[in-house]
């Protein structure tokens, strides 16, 4: 329209720009609550005017959960799920649930989000959504702003790679934005919601078993303890050398220590077995030939310092190629077998049933002779699962 001329000002709250001198106004609205807008049209002298007031609504994320993620479950026992979402902040308030997630390396994060308005929008608004973190980022996904009702799988933003080790954010902080599409094409300018922070953990692959759902604490510790790593071989070395070695005080139980190595690397996806190997007889009592005690070369159990030790089984695990003595800290390559005759030096072989008799005999190596003749001088089983134990320093 010729001969007419227009004013636009912002009244109250924040706006960018907050003039203009077109028919129609565009801006971004930055402040939250009651926006009051003044037009002026003047027209040969005749001015008119008229006060737009607008109810401005800064969303937030309230609801964050990881999809395609591992399943994790509470604590270090017991079957309590981890379960979504994983993060709540009621609008205006503070967080009331931040759980941890999981998932594989070299994969991405999958974060599924509700956003909640202080009420409705008049018109339903098309956005995109993003997040930016401290170390990982979450690429845009557009949504629809209106009703702040969500259903399962509408918005859901993937992150960049994640890290292509073991490892763990400790914390992933990530602030969300969003901006508005403009009726032209394209979007405004990005528009700061909320922070929100997570524990988040990278394994070396889908857990597996007995830890296929990790319990939270088990997946921590090992998570620290093998940082960095990205080989089975390299994770379970890591275990003993910075977990058990650094973490356990052997006594005597030797099973339970196998157990939680087992707990430990099959919650990063290191599938393994445990060996129970013992004496067919025992102490003072078996028949003619019969093992009934092992002595062991030099060696320090963790936290211990025992030298030579006699005892009458000894249970340990195999994992990636190698066989895996928590009580010790220590690896080999190779079968059971083989590990055997590089621990035991001696054996204590019946000689006399009644009256009891047994001389200490030199293990000889190989599977056909010495302490691991199987079934007459040894028993030997897969080993049974035990609960877990945990480090005790």
């Amino acid at each position: 329209m010729t001969g007419v001329t227009y004013s636009w000002v912002v009244v109250s709250g924040i706006c960018t720009p907050s003039t203009a001198t077109t028919e129609d106004f565009t801006t971004t609205i930055q402040s939250e609550g009651t926006v009051t807008v003044a037009l002026a049209i003047t027209k040969d002298g005749t001015v008119c005017e008229k006060v737009l007031t607008i109810t401005a609504v800064r969303p937030e994320v309230t609801e964050l959960s990881w999809k395609n993620d591992h399943a994790l479950l509470a604590g270090s026992i017991g079957s309590t799920p981890i379960a979504d979402p994983v993060w709540v902040k009621p609008l205006g308030s503070g967080v009331t649930k931040n759980d941890p997630g999981a998932y594989s390396m070299n994969g991405s994060a999958t974060a599924e989000l509700k956003i909640t308005g202080a009420q409705a929008l008049t018109h339903a608004t098309s956005v995109q959504v993003k997040g930016d973190g401290n170390t990982e980022n979450f690429f845009a996904a557009g949504a629809i702003f209106r009703s702040w009702t969500w259903s399962a799988g509408e918005l859901q933003l993937s992150s960049s790679t994640l890290h292509s080790s073991v490892n763990f954010y400790d914390t992933l902080n990530v602030t969300w934005y969003y901006r508005v599409a403009k009726s032209g094409g394209g979007y405004g300018s990005w528009v700061e919601m909320n922070q929100s922070q997570h524990l988040l953990y990278t394994t070396l692959g889908i857990p597996t078993s007995p830890e296929a759902s990790p319990h939270v604490d088990i997946l921590d510790w090992a998570c620290h303890w093998s940082a960095n790593q990205a080989s089975a071989d390299a994770v379970c070395s890591a275990m003993l050398s910075s977990g058990f070695a650094a973490h356990y005080t052997w006594g005597a139980d030797c099973h339970r220590l196998s157990s939680d190595f087992l707990r430990l690397v099959g919650s990063l996806g290191v599938s393994g077995s445990q060996h129970n190997w013992s004496s067919r007889g025992y102490l003072d009592s078996g028949s003619v030939g019969w093992m009934c005690w092992q002595r062991t070369k030099a060696f320090t159990p963790v936290g211990n310092a025992y030298g030579v030790v006699e005892w009458r089984w000894h249970q340990w695990a195999e994992a990636s190629g190698s066989q895996r003595d928590p009580s010790a800290a220590t690896s080999l390559s190779g079968t059971w077998g083989g590990y055997e005759d590089n621990l035991f030096t001696h054996y204590y072989r019946c000689t006399s049933s009644s009256p009891f008799a047994a001389t200490w005999t030199a293990n000889q190596a190989g599977q056909s002779a010495g302490c691991e003749v199987y079934p007459t001088n040894c028993s030997y089983q897969a080993g049974p699962q035990y609960s877990w134990r945990g480090p005790d320093r």
